[in-house]
């Protein structure tokens, strides 16, 4: 006696049900990896940014900690009114040079690595701290009177800000400009605040003990 065996197999309904329950798991994991990789990069930015900030501090406090007292000339052959520079103080407003850079500080620094004046160089050299566009840039001398032609390195420290400002705490207020005078080269501390697209506002403070002669 022949048995017939009924076929068994997905009826187009159950076939289209896992197609679609197969739909949502792989875009739910697509979805799981890109949310994954976006935090990824974005803690990888944010980790890089936070490094390059305590590079920028750093070096901004190192110079802080070694001013001097010395004058400088300019390209014009001009000497400088003061040894440290800042702000507001060009008639309530910020200088502005010929190429639209605003100047926030100028300084002289002695921390030039020379140990035992073993090279043919000062230690001396003249920074400058500018906002170019969006950007705060450590900007660097090598020596003190500068022609036109005196060559320079410059160095990004903070990028895509805005509502860039900077005060000076001259004895127990603070000030928005300032300019070295007899028995004060520079003041007890500076503050920079500026809006950075990562971290919001931000405060920079730098606490200057004293400057060298």
């Amino acid at each position: 006696m022949n048995k017939r065996h009924a076929q068994k197999g997905l009826t187009l309904v159950e076939m289209l049900v896992a197609l679609s329950v197969f739909s949502v798991i792989a875009t739910s994991c697509l979805v799981i990896m890109r949310l994954g990789l976006d935090s990824d990069g974005q803690l990888t930015r944010a980790t890089q940014t936070a490094a390059e900030f305590q590079v920028a501090r750093s070096l901004i406090k190192a110079d802080m900690a070694q001013l001097s007292g010395r004058l400088t000339r300019n390209d014009l052959g001009q000497r400088t009114p003061a040894a440290m520079r800042g702000g507001n103080f060009q008639f309530g407003d910020p200088l502005i040079n010929d190429e639209g850079e605003v100047l926030l500080v100028a300084l002289v620094s002695n921390g030039r690595f020379n140990p035992n004046h073993i090279y043919p160089q000062s230690s001396l050299q003249y920074i400058e701290y500018l906002l170019v566009e969006d950007k705060i840039i450590r900007r660097v001398w090598p020596f003190l009177d500068r022609l036109d032609e005196t060559p320079f390195t410059e160095q990004v420290l903070f990028n895509s800000v805005t509502d860039v400002s900077i005060s000076f705490l001259d004895g127990p207020r603070w000030r928005d400009q300032w300019q070295s005078r007899v028995g004060a080269i520079a003041p007890r501390a500076v503050e920079l605040n500026f809006e950075h697209p990562v971290f919001g506002p931000v405060r920079q403070l730098f606490f200057i003990r004293g400057a060298s002669a």
